[in-house]
């Protein structure tokens, strides 16, 4: 595969294959994000290739996207203790899965760039996202709070898909005209790809180590 290469897919599996080994320690939530970070190392692995394969990778990336719909959801109402309302908005995304899977096989049946369920999951992920911020402004953490997994979680979630929501949206745009290529914005979103991977392994790996903490105090 041309251009796969280890940042793709380091970060992801790292917190992926921990969450995995340590998955009786784990939280619930943190349970659903060591399987969404397992799964999705495969996923990016098989975009690479179908990319080598039939020189695009839409198909898995419906794939991967709607799969967001299923791990978000469950993530943010296993998160609903920090804020009644994230059982809402993991609920919606739940509804939300079986249309943007008819979607996918119905109007853009795979073959085009799934923007409209990009920008859904950007919004509502986001909106999850800031309903954690008070739980943080809140805490009584008696550690560094850079030592708090539910920081590093949210600012991941924040930074990246308030990002790529006005980048794919600007991708979407500009190919609907006709232009399907924006190199610097796809490299942007790469970087990005792997600064999110990175930080939710970081949460998982601090869950992880907290956890043993609980138990030895």
């Amino acid at each position: 595969m041309k251009q796969l290469s280890i940042e793709h897919i380091l970060p992801e599996l790292v917190g992926g294959i921990a969450g995995l080994i340590m998955w009786g320690r784990l939280a619930p939530a943190f349970r659903w994000l060591a399987l969404y970070l397992f799964i999705t190392t495969g996923v990016i692995v098989l975009c690479f290739a179908w990319i080598d394969w039939y020189k695009t990778n839409f198909p898995p990336f419906h794939i991967y996207t709607n799969m967001c719909f299923l791990f978000y959801g469950m993530i943010f109402i296993k998160l609903q203790h920090h804020n009644r309302y994230l059982k809402t908005w993991g609920t919606i995304m739940l509804l939300l899965l079986p249309l943007a899977i008819v979607y996918s096989l119905t109007n853009q049946q795979y073959m085009t760039f799934p923007s409209i369920h990009n920008n859904v999951r950007d919004v509502l992920a986001v909106i999850s996202g800031m309903l954690l911020l008070p739980s943080l402004i809140d805490s009584d953490y008696n550690q560094s709070l850079w030592k708090n997994e539910l920081l590093w979680f949210v600012v991941a979630i924040l930074i990246y898909h308030s990002t790529t929501f006005f980048i794919w949206s600007y991708i979407s745009t500009i190919r609907s005209m006709g232009i399907n290529d924006a190199p610097e914005l796809s490299e942007i979103s790469n970087v990005l790809g792997v600064l999110y991977y990175s930080m939710l392994s970081v949460s998982m790996l601090l869950h992880i180590s907290n956890q043993k903490k609980n138990v030895t105090s």
